[in-house]
């Protein structure tokens, strides 16, 4: 697979992968987060296929450790799962949050095998405990049609998710406006340069770490996906 375009232009209507199968089959994946909420969405169209249909099956790989570790099978993981309305569920420890996996008209079965030795490179240039084992607490499956779009939904949030066509419009909405407010407006489009593609980049980057914790308090993230609001560790970035 390869990325849908340079992996520098950042708008979200634009990024995503292309992924072209055996038997000449061509599939784009895009990935977004909700805006406000711990709620991320995993997008799948189906570009070309010389069937009408085709089989997608989803594994989704589960991830509880602390900041400073690499997931590890334990006996007692996870605590809890099982069916969800419109998908599965996971609980990792008796205080986590239960994680749901949406994929609407799947058929979803369990499989709670391990993905082994999944290997992160920036921690191996480190120098660091780079290997770490993810879990798959089930698997969905679900027909899709040429030009169709499913997504799946991975949420802790006790509200049902919102429409995953209007959270992306509404990402769109507000990167469009970041833009504006820069002052640089009508850059970064497709006929930019490397150059004019630089500052809206940067603009939308920078814009993903700033956040509204618990109640009104607004705060920076030092990175993703695991650090919180360490000031150390941002004065460093």
């Amino acid at each position: 697979h390869y990325p849908l375009r340079r992996q520098r232009q950042m708008c979200i209507r634009d990024s995503g992968w292309i992924y072209r199968l055996p038997g000449g089959v061509t599939l784009i994946k895009r990935v977004y987060l909700q805006r406000g909420k711990n709620t991320v969405f995993v997008s799948y169209t189906l570009r070309e296929s010389p069937e009408p249909t085709v089989t997608l099956t989803v594994s989704p790989m589960v991830c509880w450790k602390s900041y400073h570790s690499e997931m590890k099978p334990w006996s007692a993981f996870p605590v809890r799962r099982g069916p969800e309305v419109g998908g599965w569920y996971v609980q990792a420890t008796p205080d986590s949050p239960k994680l749901r996996l949406l994929l609407r008209g799947a058929k979803w079965a369990p499989s709670c095998w391990w993905n082994e030795r999944v290997l992160h490179e920036r921690e191996q240039e480190r120098g660091l405990d780079c290997e770490e084992d993810l879990f798959c607490p089930a698997q969905g499956e679900r027909d899709l049609k040429v030009g169709e779009t499913v997504v799946l939904i991975g949420t802790i949030e006790e509200d049902e998710p919102g429409d995953p066509t209007l959270a992306l419009a509404e990402i769109v909405k507000h990167q469009e406006s970041l833009i504006k407010q820069a002052g640089i407006a009508g850059k970064g489009n497709e006929s930019a340069t490397d150059d004019d593609t630089t500052t809206p980049d940067l603009v939308r980057a920078a814009d993903l770490f700033l956040i509204r914790a618990l109640g009104a308090r607004h705060t920076v993230l030092a990175g993703y996906p695991w650090f919180t609001d360490w000031g150390l560790s941002l004065i460093h970035i």
